[in-house]
């Protein structure tokens, strides 16, 4: 850190701005990073009229005092300068276009417009991918990746924002000490404690690079990942110190929301479930821009409340959350919150209609997650379905792998008592979360003859005569029976009868 200060002060010392001017084209990020201190001190000694006639330094020097506010926003005058010289170059540099892609995408999300900050990371991607000039791409990669990867996550698409954490990194360990390297690594272990893989994150943040770098970047998503993992790994003693610490974290970025949602979960397997539902009904009225129905936040913050409910028993108000409009049906919390629903109403066929769809999105890979298989096999179980060995081995061979053993809490007592006898390392006590679905309907004799209607006949006029009512009580009729049995038409009816009745 000294070589960078003293490298900055004979620079502006002798005032060789072209020499400056030079070492922000290659390192700017890098001491932005080691020493923002030096090098805002540098650029603020940078003659005014010489900045507006180079206006990549102006913007960098409006970086550097961003740098130090909690958004981290430019100066909206000195953007449009900047801006203005770039459309006006014949061949603008690929850093320069990046350069005003990120700019835009800081402001998109700071307005909580996550889905325009999603095509503008497109865009960045596919700018990227069709450069035809690299200057400068060491050093300016890493932390744009790192930027188009936030604006995915809060999008809700996960895979691609571990993706981008993932290149990001690997720009940066292309010139070995670059301080990036370890800011990219912890928001990839952020990436992957979001979708599930706790080991793999604990192993991202091991990798931590030595470097030196300013506390203040990517502290607050390291500190995150650790609460992750703990609840994860269902450790209740860590997952305290860790929640704790994560509360505590100085937290005005975009991703300030997650500390509400560690809460929420770690007040629904050890904590008071009644006061944390004040808590994000609060949080959700009070930080809307952040929490829309449709971005990750506004999913997540939702799920987490409908579990809560889910726990207190509350099903109408946990069915009322999730049925927010605009919602994504695609969120894997939001899935896996429908169908324990489902499950916790009696509903197997629609849990795992629920499932099914789940299995779809992801066709059936391993990001099929440990929560989904283990509510899978429950509400097969309660359809009548035996719990297979091999079922329980490939649970458990998921958890090990993923560290993810707070799937099991979905289970049913048998399910989660025989992936247990399968792992080679148990987790602490399970927590009870959730109340056992209610025990299977029994059909009162009249329900008896509807359904033998149903199975002899396919038109309502038919069932009505079979019965000797009017079409209109006939209706009243089935409409009664596929409620009790969870069913949304005859075909589903008559399955689910099956499975349940013979």
């Amino acid at each position: 850190m000294s070589d960078v200060v003293g490298e900055l002060e004979a620079i502006t010392r002798d005032e060789r701005w072209d020499d400056l001017a030079a070492v922000v084209d290659d390192r700017f990020f890098a001491y932005l990073l080691q020493d923002p201190e030096a090098l805002r001190r540098a650029l603020e000694a940078v003659p005014e009229r010489w900045l507006r006639a180079h206006p990549r330094y102006l913007l960098a020097r409006s970086l550097v005092r961003g740098a130090r506010q909690p958004l981290g926003l430019v100066d909206d005058r000195e953007l449009a300068l900047f801006r203005e010289w770039v459309q006006s170059q014949p061949n603008p540099a690929t850093r320069d276009r990046l350069g005003l892609l990120t700019a835009a995408l800081r402001h998109l999300v700071t307005a909580g417009r996550v889905e325009d900050a999603s095509d503008t990371a497109s865009r960045i991607f596919a700018t990227i991918d069709d450069a035809t000039d690299s200057a400068g791409f060491h050093d300016v990669l890493a932390p744009v990746l790192l930027r188009a990867g936030t604006a995915k996550l809060l999008a809700g698409d996960v895979s691609t924002a571990i993706a981008s954490y993932a290149e990001a990194k690997r720009w940066a360990q292309m010139r070995p000490g670059h301080p990036f390297e370890r800011v990219a690594a912890r928001h990839l272990a952020l990436g992957y404690a979001v979708a599930g893989n706790y080991a793999k994150a604990d192993r991202e943040l091991q990798r931590d690079a030595s470097a030196e770098v300013d506390e203040r970047f990517g502290h607050e998503a390291a500190a995150y990942v650790r609460g992750l993992i703990a609840i994860g790994r269902l450790n209740r003693r860590d997952a305290e110190i860790r929640v704790s610490e994560a509360s505590g974290v100085d937290a005005t970025s975009e991703l300030s929301w997650m500390r509400v949602h560690l809460r929420a979960r770690h007040a629904l397997y050890w904590g008071d479930r009644d006061l944390m539902v004040h808590e994000v009904e609060d949080y959700l009225l009070t930080d809307r821009g952040q929490t829309r129905p449709g971005s990750m936040a506004g999913d997540q913050l939702r799920a987490d409340l409908s579990d809560l409910y889910q726990a207190l028993g509350n099903l109408p108000a946990a069915e009322h959350v999730l049925e927010t409009r605009g919602m994504s049906s695609a969120h894997r919390s939001v899935l896996t919150s429908r169908s324990r629903l489902h499950l916790l109403k009696g509903e197997r066929e629609r849990a795992l209609a629920h499932l099914a769809e789940a299995k779809q999105l992801t066709g059936g890979r391993v990001h099929f997650l440990a929560s989904w298989r283990v509510l899978q096999v429950s509400a097969g179980q309660f359809m009548g379905d035996p719990v297979d060995v091999e079922s329980l081995r490939a649970l458990a061979s998921s958890m090990e792998h993923t560290h993810a053993f707070d799937a099991l809490v979905e289970g049913t007592p048998e399910v989660r008592d025989g992936v247990a006898r399968h792992l080679r390392f148990n987790p602490a006590s399970l927590p009870d979360v959730y109340a056992a679905p209610p025990p299977r309907a029994t059909l009162t004799p009249r329900e008896s003859e509807v359904l033998g209607a149903l199975r002899e006949h396919t038109s309502i006029k038919a069932v009505a005569a079979a019965l000797h009512v009017s079409p209109n009580t006939a209706k009243t009729h089935l409409r009664a029976l596929y409620r009790k049995l969870g069913a949304s038409g005859r075909e589903q009816a008559l399955r689910i009868a099956s499975s349940r009745f013979e």
